[in-house]
């Protein structure tokens, strides 16, 4: 007769197996327009805060473009002010009944489309004010570089990535387990609760 003695296990031992601490939060950053990079500051394992500049596009056509949208805005201010005081000098002109009111009219609807070219104008400077922001990759929080993708002289599409940030201040250990192993595991846990 063969018999075997039952020993109670209180621990096993199921490694070694490889695995890494890695950020639970990470984001790729890239810049919002297509261009030449110019300039990367940061590499892997630099502590960055936000707001802290990462990287640079070559900034020339937007830096153009603002220029011709900041010129753009001065010539309709000039003709909304035109506009703005001939409508006032015939205001008192038409109330005394030298100017008909149908040339006052299109005074006045001169004096609006002119206001409308301003507001137009104003808007299309913000809008190459923003590009020209666009022009330098910024940290969104506080981090750490774990990787990079591009180097200075490069032409990047927008959206893509660059370098990635992660928070530091969380983090998970990663390991590789074989899918036997990961099954008896999960229902190990199931077991115990």
């Amino acid at each position: 007769m063969l018999s075997v003695v039952a020993v109670v296990r209180t621990t096993d031992t199921l490694g070694p197996f490889a695995g890494t601490i890695e950020p639970r939060y990470k984001t790729d950053l890239g810049f919002r327009i297509f261009g030449r990079m110019v300039a990367r500051f940061v590499d892997v394992g630099a502590v960055v805060t936000k707001g802290q500049e990462l990287a640079a596009l070559d900034p020339a056509v937007q830096a153009l473009a603002v220029r011709s949208a900041e010129a753009a805005v001065a010539n309709a201010e000039a003709q909304f002010a035109n506009a703005e005081a001939e409508e006032a000098r015939q205001r008192d002109l038409v109330q005394r009944n030298i100017t008909p009111q149908a040339q006052f009219e299109l005074i006045q609807r001169n004096r609006e489309t002119a206001e409308a070219n301003l507001t137009r104008a104003r808007a299309s400077l913000r809008k190459a004010k923003d590009l020209l922001s666009f022009t330098q990759l910024e940290a969104d929080f506080d981090g750490v570089v774990t990787d990079r993708y591009a180097e200075p002289g490069q032409v990047l599409n927008a959206g893509q990535k660059v370098v990635t940030v992660a928070r530091p201040e969380i983090r998970e250990a990663v390991i590789a387990v074989p899918n036997e192993l990961a099954d008896i595991l999960s229902h190990a846990n199931d077991l115990h609760a």
